[in-house]
């Protein structure tokens, strides 16, 4: 059973509508947390991408092949397309097999990933909110 906490990575169907079945890896930045005071508990998602030449990328954060099993090519993380998702979701995504759980990040990769998101000129106002009030210990 997939658990959404901090460090655990799910493929995702991410692609464009010519492409629906491309999938991105996603990476749980913190522990489920009611923002809202809804009883919803929601984390905080970002996606790899790879960097190509044709195409500008953020550089808060540079992955390397090794830093992940999936990451093949030097990739960067998508702090503009960061995520806030239901916690809930995704366990039943994964169940559904619409999600795949794969291998958690090493903590020194998450920390990482964590310093981006708080300098990343790309993360917004509203997720570093969440991502500032929510617990993030592993």
């Amino acid at each position: 059973m997939f658990l959404p906490y901090p460090g655990a990575t799910l493929l995702m169907p991410s692609g464009p509508e010519d492409d629906p079945d491309r999938m991105h890896m996603f990476v749980v930045l913190t522990n489920p947390f009611d923002d809202m005071g809804d009883g919803i508990q929601k984390v905080l998602l970002v996606s790899f991408s790879s960097i190509r030449n044709y195409y500008t990328h953020d550089p808060a954060c540079i992955l390397n092949p090794g830093d992940h099993p999936f990451v093949k090519h030097e990739s960067f993380v998508v702090y503009k397309r960061a995520i806030i998702v239901e916690a809930n979701k995704l366990i039943e995504g994964v169940r559904k097999n619409v999600f795949s759980s794969h291998t958690p990040l090493d903590e020194s990769v998450l920390s990482k990933i964590r310093q981006g998101l708080e300098s990343s000129e790309h993360t917004t106002p509203r997720i570093l909110s969440f991502y500032e009030a929510s617990p993030r210990e592993l």
